[in-house]
């Protein structure tokens, strides 16, 4: 009995067989076409992410720029709220001392308004006392009459009892009439003096209260103004703050801008066309995977690399590696390398063997060069002005590799040279490898 499921097997496999082959040669042509299609989606990926990170780091840089104006206003304000609590601060102090000196005026008035009546009062009694002994007088001489006294004076028994008489009695008349007439006076300078001083103790009780009134409104004003300047700290604090955390996003971007720059290749030539069929599926393959292997498996261990000072001449470090302070905002920042003060013009070297893989500018640090040694060792030259090496070019430890900037006007800053060294992607401190 035939076995017709075998037959229809044996059938299947001898039509479809000459399909097998063809589509595997089919494949075989088309595999690097589309290894090609591949490789260029993903570097327009890649390109997009770059783009996209290099955006998001121009955002961040403008909000750095903007906290960092809000800073300089907040500042600004500040200072000129302290100057004007100064000033008030004065005002008040000498608004204080008019007042202790009127106080003190016062007091002084007041003591000599109490002599002036004591004066008042004994030279009022002086008066008041003469003027009766002269009533007295006026009365004894109207009781005995003026002719009694004639009489006294004319029958006396010489000349000069008679010339002695006269004088006494002239000079008693006399002097009453001088000492009534003295008192008088004195007694109504007295009442001017006093008048004068009750006008200038009325001024005084209304310069004190208009300067007690004047004072509160100072000190008013004071404790508003050192309100307001508590709140423009606490703006100014609150500012630098989310300018700390710009600062920490913006070296994360940095990091995954630098993370994600592509590795220099050297130009080969291109390798001579072969025909696909002729070349095994599984051989490509394991070819394949036996360059990334070997790509993969290049290692350098950091100990065997001498690092050189990045500049040729100058040594002078400004910032070192690690958690740092802003002189200028007063905010902690991370430093990922370290900044060395440079002369203008001075060339920058590379610090050890390596592969340009990146080139380019940045906003926030200018032209840039990364530098590849081999075994995801890097090292990072920013804030250079001139850029002597091109992409994919192969360096010698020492090599000029770009110049800081030239002489500028002098208000701007002096040139500095920013240096990193990051193993597999992560900053470590330059100093314990220069």
């Amino acid at each position: 009995m035939v076995n017709i499921e075998h037959i229809i097997r044996k059938g299947i496999n001898i039509l479809y067989r000459p399909i097998a082959f063809c589509l595997a040669a089919l494949l075989c042509l088309t595999a690097p076409a589309l290894g090609a299609v591949s490789a260029e989606q993903k570097a327009d990926v890649e390109n997009q992410q770059s783009m996209k990170l290099k955006d998001r780091l121009y955002e961040i840089e403008a909000l750095i720029n903007k906290k960092q104006s809000e800073i300089e206003q907040v500042k600004e304000k500040i200072e000129s709220g302290k100057s004007a609590r100064r000033i008030n601060d004065e005002e008040y102090r000498a608004s204080r001392k008019r007042l202790d000196d009127n106080e003190k005026k016062s007091r002084d008035l007041y003591e000599e308004k109490i002599k002036l009546s004591k004066t008042l009062k004994l030279s009022t009694d002086n008066l008041l006392r003469k003027k009766i002994m002269l009533s007295d007088r006026i009365k004894a001489a109207y009781k005995n009459s003026f002719r009694k006294k004639m009489d006294y004076i004319v029958k006396a028994g010489s000349f000069v009892d008679f010339y002695v008489n006269l004088s006494y009695f002239t000079r008693i008349i006399k002097f009453d009439t001088e000492f009534i007439s003295d008192i008088s006076k004195k007694v109504a300078v007295v009442k001017k003096q006093r008048e004068e001083l009750n006008i200038k103790i009325k001024e005084l009780d209304l310069l004190r209260q208009n300067g007690q009134e004047y004072e509160k409104s100072l000190k008013k004003t004071s404790d508003k103004m050192g309100g307001q300047i508590s709140q423009l700290y606490d703006q100014e604090l609150s500012l630098k703050q989310e300018l700390s955390v710009l600062f920490l996003e913006k070296e994360r971007v940095e990091k995954q801008i630098m993370e994600s720059a592509p590795p220099a290749e050297e130009k080969t030539p291109d390798p001579p066309q072969v025909q696909a069929a002729s070349v095994p599926a599984e051989t490509a393959s394991s070819n394949t995977a036996a360059a990334r292997q070997e790509e993969t498996t290049v290692s350098v261990d950091i100990s065997t690399l001498a690092f050189l000072w990045p500049l040729k001449e100058s040594k002078n470090v400004l910032s070192f590696y690690g958690t740092q302070k802003d002189p200028k905002y007063n905010v902690n920042y991370f430093n990922s390398g370290i900044d060395i003060s440079g002369a203008y013009g001075e060339e920058v070297l590379a610090s050890a063997d390596g592969r340009i893989k990146y080139k380019g500018e940045m906003k926030s640090v200018g032209k840039l060069i990364i530098l590849d040694h081999g075994g995801n060792i890097t090292s990072l030259y920013s804030h250079i002005s001139v850029i002597e090496v091109g992409m994919g070019q192969k360096v010698k430890r020492g090599e000029v590799i770009g110049r800081l900037k030239e002489k500028a006007e002098a208000s701007e800053p002096k040139p500095f040279l920013h240096f990193e060294i990051r193993i597999n992607g992560n900053a470590k401190d330059p100093m314990d490898y220069l």
